[in-house]
């Protein structure tokens, strides 16, 4: 998975990006089916900027996770005209900026009775979900549960953790490999199977956003840490805790 970075591209932001980009692309290109930017020009549309026009619409829980903010991206320069988004309205500016249609408050009690009547009015299908949060499975207050609500029985459902409802898919950043998924109260570990053809549609995404890097995608904030390895793994359990909800953090190696 080595590739070329361009010059003058930023190293911090490069090592980042496949983390959350390749995942992105493997829910909107492959389990979604949307179109890759690059098809767009055969289909009367201009690549990377709003391509042709999508007829079927998606909804993003919680754009605040960089990986939503890169399927807001992309679903943006793959021509899907309607993206609904939610997220705390002191950060409605940035995915509005990225193409997002309109944003919701999370928080909001009735947020699915505001979302639901939102979709009935935008005359589109919003036929795609994802689940960019990825709260604890099978609670009520869910991300998860709460996008499922909102839409059709029929729509296509993504989360980036597993869920206890099989309608829900999990995308991942290697769909090139195995890949082995322990989950907690359940006895064996499950094998998601290789998907060799999938892996180079998500690439070619991903080179993509590397030529374009800053002018039509972008990760929107990208942290460095410099320390020693203890302070290093206290901000890594601060992460797999859920302290940050907001753009990435790379470390700087060595360290010290």
């Amino acid at each position: 998975m080595a590739f070329r970075v361009p010059a003058a591209r930023p190293l911090p932001d490069t090592a980042a990006l496949t983390v959350v980009a390749m995942p992105a692309a493997d829910a909107s290109f492959n389990l979604f089916g949307i179109p890759l930017p690059q098809e767009q020009a055969s289909t009367g549309g201009s690549p990377g900027s709003g391509g042709a026009p999508n007829s079927k619409g998606l909804l993003i829980w919680g754009p605040s996770s960089s990986a939503s903010l890169c399927a807001v991206q992309i679903a943006r320069a793959s021509g899907v005209s309607t993206i609904f988004v939610t997220a705390s309205p002191q950060r409605y500016a940035l995915p509005t900026e990225l193409g997002a249609t309109r944003c919701f408050d999370y928080r909001s009690p009735m947020v699915v009775d505001e979302i639901t009547p939102g979709i009935e009015e935008s005359d589109t299908i919003v036929a795609y979900g994802l689940d960019a949060v990825g709260s604890r499975p099978g609670t009520e207050g869910s991300s998860a549960t709460m996008l499922a609500r909102c839409l059709a029985p029929e729509a296509d459902l993504v989360s980036l953790v597993v869920q206890d409802d099989p309608c829900f898919r999990v995308p991942i950043a290697t769909p090139n490999r195995d890949v082995t998924v322990r989950v907690a109260a359940v006895p064996r570990p499950f094998v998601i199977p290789a998907r060799p053809a999938d892996f180079e549609r998500a690439w070619r995404m991903l080179e993509w956003a590397i030529r374009g890097y800053g002018v039509r995608f972008r990760l929107p904030r990208v942290e460095v840490f410099e320390g020693s390895a203890e302070d290093a793994l206290e901000e890594l359990m601060g992460l797999a805790e859920g302290g940050r909800r907001f753009g990435k953090v790379v470390l700087r190696l060595p360290l010290a």
